[in-house]
C-alpha cells in the first residue's frame, strides 16, 4: 500500500466535512497564507469516507464527542484557534 501527504484546505471557522480517502492519518495543521490546512498520511487507492474537523476559537464550547488534534495560531499570532476532529 503506497502512503502520500495530501493537503485539505480548512474554511476559517466552524465545522468542515472533507471526504479523505478510509484510513487517513491526521499529520498537522497550520495557517498557509490566509487558511488554515491540515496534512493527512494517506492511501489514494482507498474509498473515501467522510470526516468532520471543528475550528475553535480559544474560548469557545468544545464539542463533547470530538478529539483534539491541534492548536494553531492566524494573523501574526494575533489569534489562536483550536483543531478538534472525528
Amino acid at each position: 500500500m503506497k502512503k502520500v501527504i495530501w493537503k485539505f484546505t480548512l474554511r476559517d471557522t466552524g465545522r468542515n466535512d472533507i471526504d479523505v480517502p478510509h484510513g487517513a492519518q491526521f499529520l498537522n495543521c497550520q495557517v498557509q497564507g490566509e487558511r488554515a490546512c491540515i496534512w493527512m498520511l494517506v492511501d489514494p487507492t482507498a474509498p473515501k469516507e467522510a470526516r468532520k474537523f471543528d475550528i475553535i476559537a480559544t474560548g469557545e464550547e468544545v464539542p463533547g464527542d470530538m478529539k483534539y488534534l491541534a492548536t494553531f495560531l492566524s494573523y501574526g499570532g494575533m489569534l489562536v484557534w483550536h483543531l478538534f476532529g472525528y
